[in-house]
Order: C-alpha cells, then sequence, then structure tokens
C-alpha cells in the first residue's frame, strides 16, 4: 500500500510539471502563429495542423529531459 501511494505522487509530480508547459503552449497567441505560416505559404486548416505538430515536438523534448527519478524521489530516499 505504501509503495503505491508513493507512486502514485511520483505520477502526481509528472503531471504538474508538464501540466504549466500545456498551459502555456494553449495560451499561445494562435493567430501569430497562424499568421508566421500563411506567410510561409500554408493555407486553410495546414496553419493549425503545423501549430499542432509543434507542440508535440515540445512535448516530446520536455519528456525527454524530465529527470523521472527526481519525481520518485520519495520512494528511492525511502528504499
Amino acid at each position: 500500500m505504501a509503495l503505491q501511494v508513493q507512486a502514485n505522487s511520483g505520477y502526481f509530480l509528472l503531471v504538474w510539471y508538464f501540466s504549466f508547459y500545456i498551459r502555456d503552449l494553449f495560451c499561445w497567441n494562435i493567430q501569430a502563429i497562424k499568421r508566421k505560416y500563411v506567410r510561409s505559404g500554408y493555407e486553410g486548416i495546414e496553419p493549425l495542423l503545423l501549430w499542432l505538430f509543434e507542440i508535440k515536438i515540445i512535448l516530446l523534448d520536455q519528456i525527454h529531459r524530465f529527470d523521472f527519478l527526481s519525481a520518485l524521489k520519495i520512494k528511492l530516499s525511502s528504499d
């Protein structure tokens, strides 16, 4: 039971860490991003799709940078 609580704390820290990035990503000025791609010659829904692709790249980059051991430090310190 104690192990499950410690693992859940690690997941909570992971979600909390990424929630700031997700909030910042969706607070971007969509019109500015759309203008950026429209100036490059993209039309219609393409700017939105490219913006979503940028979000995916940024999130993947943050996942690779995240130190999972620090998220589970409660578990490691109790061992």
